[in-house]
């Protein structure tokens, strides 16, 4: 389930932050955090977002993990962004928990 805050719904709670994985064009997978997915990808795609990912659309969301803390969030960030794109794609296909790595 994804979980999406905008300005109208409840205050952030501690568990309101997820891990997003885009991938590009050119197949490259980006990692992200954020507490407001919707917002952030627009971002993204507007080019505001990471630099990264400037003039790489279209771009897509290939893997959500919600209900994190920011600590959580940002600790399988780092993680993540270390791994082979092989690994990234386990995840992606769910072949392997990233949770595991915290």
């Amino acid at each position: 389930m994804i979980i999406i805050n905008d300005s109208t719904s409840n205050p952030i709670t501690n568990t309101d932050w997820c891990l997003y994985m885009i991938e590009d064009r050119y197949e490259s997978i980006y990692t992200g955090i954020t507490n407001n997915l919707t917002k952030r990808f627009l971002a993204h795609q507007k080019g505001k977002g990471a630099k990264a990912l400037r003039g790489k659309s279209p771009l897509r969301i290939v893997y959500v993990l919600t209900e994190l803390t920011h600590k959580k969030a940002a600790q399988l960030e780092y993680k993540i962004k270390q791994l082979p794109r092989a690994q990234k794609l386990k995840i992606i296909l769910g072949e392997f928990n990233p949770l595991e790595l915290i």
